[in-house]
């Protein structure tokens, strides 16, 4: 026989209805290719693998943390206004706070300031607009010196939460 002709033999015997199938899978004639729970619990395990970097906020430079601070910032300088209730402008200068601290270091004020927060959820009124520009002068003199910020920063803001 020739060579053409053994091809021929074996391209003719295989089975029709049977599928190539991947690694794991179950073929029946004439159906689906269906994967097996095995492989099915293999590709949850690996869609749920851990892949990417740690997570940013934990190793965030001094540079991200100044920014985040900025940000926060502006995000009180956006609601700034005669309307600004206690509550929200209490949260925001804690959160300052909390960048500040971060940016130096400290750690030492972390459950102070949650009990704070936890705790601004019951302030009721508004904001006099004299506290909110004296604020937004301290918090804009800190940014100014921001890769300068140590420990001692975030008390220049301690007196802004009891207003």
């Amino acid at each position: 026989m020739s060579s053409i002709a053994q091809q021929r033999k074996r391209i003719n015997s295989k089975p029709i209805g049977k599928r190539q199938s991947q690694p794991g899978t179950i073929v029946r004639p004439q159906q689906r290719v269906i994967p097996s729970q095995a492989y099915r619990n293999y590709l949850v395990k690996k869609s749920n693998a851990f892949t990417g970097k740690a997570s940013k906020a934990k190793n965030a430079s001094k540079g991200d943390r100044i920014r985040q601070l900025v940000h926060t910032y502006l995000s009180l300088a956006y609601e700034m206004g005669p309307d600004l209730e206690r509550k929200i402008f209490r949260k925001y200068i804690l959160l300052i706070m909390h960048s500040i601290d971060k940016i130096a270091g400290s750690s030492t004020n972390f459950e102070r300031y949650s009990q704070l927060y936890e705790e601004a959820e019951s302030l009721t009124g508004i904001v006099d607009i004299k506290v909110q520009d004296v604020s937004s002068k301290i918090v804009l003199d800190i940014l100014g010196s921001a890769f300068r910020i140590d420990s001692s920063t975030s008390k220049k803001l301690n007196r802004l939460l009891n207003f």
